[in-house]
Protein backbone atom coordinates (compact mmCIF):
# COMPACT_ATOMS: atom_id res chain seq x y z
CA UNK A 1 0.00 0.00 0.00
CA UNK A 2 2.94 2.37 0.94
CA UNK A 3 4.53 1.53 -2.55
CA UNK A 4 1.31 2.72 -4.14
CA UNK A 5 0.47 6.34 -2.75
CA UNK A 6 4.77 7.05 -3.27
CA UNK A 7 4.21 6.16 -7.10
CA UNK A 8 1.16 8.22 -7.09
CA UNK A 9 3.18 10.87 -5.47
CA UNK A 10 5.76 10.45 -7.54
CA UNK A 11 3.56 11.05 -10.89
CA UNK A 12 1.51 13.86 -9.48
CA UNK A 13 5.13 15.40 -8.54
CA UNK A 14 6.09 14.79 -12.33
CA UNK A 15 3.00 15.59 -13.60
CA UNK A 16 3.05 19.27 -11.87
CA UNK A 17 6.56 19.55 -13.01
CA UNK A 18 6.07 19.12 -16.78
CA UNK A 19 2.67 21.54 -16.39
CA UNK A 20 5.02 24.38 -14.81
CA UNK A 21 7.68 23.77 -17.76
CA UNK A 22 4.70 23.67 -20.54
CA UNK A 23 3.39 26.73 -19.05
CA UNK A 24 6.96 28.64 -18.72
CA UNK A 25 7.58 27.62 -22.63
CA UNK A 26 4.02 28.58 -23.88
CA UNK A 27 4.48 31.87 -21.93
CA UNK A 28 7.99 32.50 -23.45
CA UNK A 29 6.11 31.49 -27.16
CA UNK A 30 8.84 29.05 -27.45
CA UNK A 31 6.61 26.42 -27.51
CA UNK A 32 3.97 27.80 -30.19
CA UNK A 33 6.95 28.38 -32.47
CA UNK A 34 8.20 24.81 -31.85
CA UNK A 35 4.34 23.40 -32.68
CA UNK A 36 4.14 25.96 -35.95
CA UNK A 37 7.60 24.65 -36.89
CA UNK A 38 6.60 21.07 -36.27
CA UNK A 39 2.96 21.57 -38.58
CA UNK A 40 5.14 23.21 -41.47
CA UNK A 41 7.61 20.34 -41.45
CA UNK A 42 4.80 17.76 -41.23
CA UNK A 43 3.05 19.70 -44.66
CA UNK A 44 6.20 19.70 -46.09
CA UNK A 45 6.69 16.25 -45.75
CA UNK A 46 3.18 15.47 -46.90
CA UNK A 47 3.84 17.40 -50.54
CA UNK A 48 7.05 15.47 -50.81
CA UNK A 49 5.27 12.29 -50.50
CA UNK A 50 2.41 13.13 -52.85
CA UNK A 51 5.33 14.02 -55.20
CA UNK A 52 6.73 10.22 -54.35
CA UNK A 53 3.09 8.98 -55.16
CA UNK A 54 2.44 10.93 -58.81
CA UNK A 55 5.76 10.09 -59.97
CA UNK A 56 5.34 6.21 -59.08
CA UNK A 57 2.35 6.09 -60.50
CA UNK A 58 3.79 7.31 -63.94
CA UNK A 59 5.30 3.87 -64.50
Amino acid sequence: MKSINKIQTNRLVILTLAWIGVLDLWSKKRMRDVVIMGLDIRKELQEYHNEEYKILNRF
